[in-house]
């Protein structure tokens, strides 16, 4: 089979029951299939345009809107098989598929004659009497051309398109750096010695036993649920640092070098913003999300930053306190810091790890998760096994809302060669109720230890982390709207981590630790002791977690505020601002600029790493409303949740939405009672 005679991406997947018929699908299938959607997308438009009835909301937005769906899948799928397969027959049709995607992203949202007839509808809206989702989707979509230089010269316009795909380009070349980069070191350890501290867990996770030639080898990597845990409990030093410089060090190797490539993406990036009228890239970029503008995200993060970096100085000071007293080095590194805090985490609130991993393994907080989604919104989850997927780790549910499905849910849990290291959400279809209306496809991929089939015990973490996209997964399957522009998680950067966030509320919870938090071997239930210690130490490490996240937001921001960057050194830049800015030597970043994925691993995070913290401004506030109830599943709230924000996708304004949600506004002081950092001096800018 070829590409030539028969490719399965330009069916409609109803043969392959709602799914992608992966079994058929080649890497080589995706760029052929892309120029013919492509094509008669354009043409599509081409006709809307050339439509003699006056433009109305009918013929002219709603008919646009009906024109993208497949070739959108089609993109959503190349990106999910990127993220989650990296394979070389992959990685060599990427960089040819991401430029194809930016050319045809280019002229469609310069098409001067549809752009002309949207325009007349758009300056008559307050006239035609629209829906409230019909004026959101009119406007939204108005906004796309206009901030992708639909008014430029055609020279102007020539050059932007040029940008953006060699900034696609940059893209495909950045991860796959970052990718290759992370997989290349490996830790192999074969003595006992070599392994002490390290829970039984952790060590099972680590060991090679489907290869009978290395079954006694034990190998860590740079995957982040494995140097992690290595850097939290290994005992060894020595191996602490070899494990933390690879880690830290990441894509600044001769092959696999992204720091020309970050350099030329915020280079370009500013080029962008300069020819879109704006003075850099921070600021066009802003225009788009819930904060408005670079000084917004400044204010919240400043205000937050002195706080944290007191409490993150109090932390350092306890840790060096502690290693005088255990006999540890007394100068701290970098690579001492997880290890030391979980040793005083455990003395301080009496927390064993390996004591904590018998009671989450995966399957029962996978289950937990459901029972969740189940007790806040209705939702029941069935799995499948009747359907090929793209790769046997994968799996499968059908998801049902009081006895209705709604949507099908998919989940990658392990991590393994090729596959972005971190945890993700993504659809491979979108939710639509109108035209053509489909059922949501989407999926949760994580990166945890394991292989599937067998028990693997999870860290408190990870289980956050499994919750946390699950919530992703909920604003996709339970959007209610009509148009696929609207739809689930297609809304502004800084307002899709709310709903994520908020789910992390429920991971201790005692109705689901009770019912689901059961020894692994015994079946017991989670003793009520340690669920008291989990909680006690919720925000314990804290000024650390804060600092180290809001230092790679604040760098984030003000990169892409530069106007000026001909002469732009990474490194140089990197090293200056951290040290101006005051970031601890022991404590460091969460993301070295090189391998900094949300920002130059594409466009969507980029001058949006603030994001998060943004997001659990407002998740903090709105957990309180459950808090209050005395009811965590609050069936009156749980609904008004899901109405007025899970529900409701981009078809109103987040902001407006939320107020909704909560009967006022979000009181920003929440996210510092939650977070145990005190009171926050001035006023934290969330929106009205």
């Amino acid at each position: 089979m070829t590409a030539s005679t028969h490719n399965p991406l330009l069916s409609d997947w109803k043969a392959a029951g709602e799914f992608p018929p992966f079994a058929a699908i080649r890497p080589e299938h995706f760029a052929p299939a892309i120029v013919r959607l492509a094509k008669e997308r354009i043409d599509r438009v081409d006709a809307i345009a050339a439509n003699p009835e006056p433009p109305t909301f009918a013929n002219t937005v709603a008919a646009y809107e009906a024109t993208g769906g497949h070739i959108e899948r089609i993109d959503a799928l190349f990106e999910i098989l990127r993220l989650t397969l990296g394979t070389r027959e992959v990685w060599e049709v990427a960089g040819e598929v991401g430029a194809l995607l930016a050319n045809h992203h280019a002229a469609l949202l310069s098409h001067q004659p549809f752009f002309i007839r949207l325009d007349a509808v758009f300056h008559t809206r307050h006239t035609l009497e629209l829906e409230a989702d019909e004026l959101r989707l009119l406007e939204l979509i108005h906004a796309d051309y206009v901030r992708n230089g639909v008014h430029l010269s055609p020279e102007a316009s020539t050059r932007l398109h040029a940008i953006k795909e060699r900034l696609a380009q940059c893209y495909v070349a950045f991860n796959k750096n970052l990718v290759a980069s992370t997989d290349a070191f490996k830790l192999i350890l074969t003595d006992e010695a070599e392994l002490a501290g390290l829970p039984d867990f952790i060590r099972r996770a680590a060991l090679t036993e489907d290869q009978p030639d290395r079954a006694n080898e034990s190998v860590f990597t740079l995957a982040y649920s494995s140097v992690v845990p290595f850097l939290t409990w290994s005992v060894r030093r020595d191996l602490r640092e070899r494990i933390w410089r690879a880690w830290t060090s990441r894509c600044t190797e001769p092959d696999v070098d992204n720091r020309p490539i970050v350099r030329e993406v915020v280079q370009l990036r500013a080029e962008q913003a300069k020819l879109l009228g704006f003075e850099n890239f921070a600021q066009y970029a802003l225009t788009d999300r819930m904060a408005g503008t670079p000084q917004a995200v400044r204010e919240l993060l400043e205000s937050i930053w002195t706080p944290a970096r007191m409490l993150c100085e109090a932390e350092l000071a306890a840790l060096r306190s502690f290693a005088s007293e255990t006999g540890e080095p007394a100068e701290i590194e970098p690579w001492d810091w997880r290890y030391l805090t979980e040793r005083l985490r455990t003395r301080e609130f009496n927390i064993d790890a390996e004591q904590v991993g018998q009671y989450f393994e995966l399957e029962s907080s996978i289950r937990a998760a459901f029972d969740c989604a189940h007790r806040l919104f209705g939702l029941q989850f069935r799995e499948r096994h009747d359907v090929a997927l793209y790769h046997p780790d994968v799996r499968l549910w059908d998801v049902e809302q009081y006895g209705r499905l709604i949507g099908y849910f998919a989940a990658d849990y392990y991590a393994r060669v090729g596959k972005a290291s971190g945890a993700w959400e993504s659809e491979f279809r979108m939710r639509c109720d109108g035209i053509d209306a489909t059922l949501p496809f989407v999926i949760n991929s994580t990166s945890f230890q394991g292989v599937r089939g067998k028990p693997t015990q999870l860290a408190l973490r990870d289980v956050q982390t499994l919750f946390h996209e699950m919530g992703h997964a909920l604003h996709s399957l339970l959007s209610r709207v009509r148009f696929r522009r609207l739809s689930g998680t297609r809304v502004q950067r800084d307002f899709v981590e709310f709903p994520s966030h908020l789910m992390e509320n429920w991971v201790l919870d005692p109705t689901l630790l009770a019912t689901h938090a059961r020894h692994v071997e015994t079946g017991e239930a989670m003793p009520d002791a340690l669920v008291r210690s989990l909680r006690a130490a919720s925000c314990f490490n804290e000024g650390y977690e804060l600092v180290r996240y809001i230092a790679s937001a604040l760098a984030d921001i003000e990169l892409h505020s530069l106007a000026e960057c001909a002469d732009l050194d990474i490194e140089t830049f990197q090293s200056r601002y951290f040290e101006r800015l005051g970031v601890m030597r022991e404590v460091d970043v969460n993301h070295r600029l090189p391998c900094f994925r949300h920002a130059f691993g594409g466009s969507e995070y980029a001058a949006g790493y603030y994001s998060y913290l943004w997001a659990q401004v407002l998740e903090a506030d709105a957990f309180e409303a459950f808090e209050e109830s005395g009811n965590a599943f609050d069936a009156p709230l749980a609904a008004r949740l899901h109405d007025c924000l899970f529900g409701i996708g981009n078809s109103m304004d987040p902001a407006a939405a939320y107020q909704a949600f909560r009967r006022r506004a979000p009181d920003p002081l929440a996210l510092a009672r939650k977070r145990g950092f005190g009171a926050v001096g001035g006023s934290v800018p969330v929106p009205a």
